[in-house]
């Protein structure tokens, strides 16, 4: 599940995710505001990165 929250942290979406977290991605480094992780897909390395911003309305 993924959860979204405002900066008052009022959940503003929620979303299920239909992903396998058999195995779990660690974070390895953080880069430009970026979360990159790598990942197994299948015997083929993926990187998954993250980025979130806020803004004000």
């Amino acid at each position: 599940m993924l959860t979204a929250f405002d900066q008052d942290f009022n959940q503003i979406h929620e979303e299920e995710l239909n992903v396998d977290w058999t195995h779990k991605p660690t974070i390895k480094f953080i880069k430009d505001g970026m979360l990159y992780t790598y990942i197994n897909l299948e015997d083929e390395l993926g990187f998954l990165r993250v980025k979130t911003s806020i803004t004000e309305e």
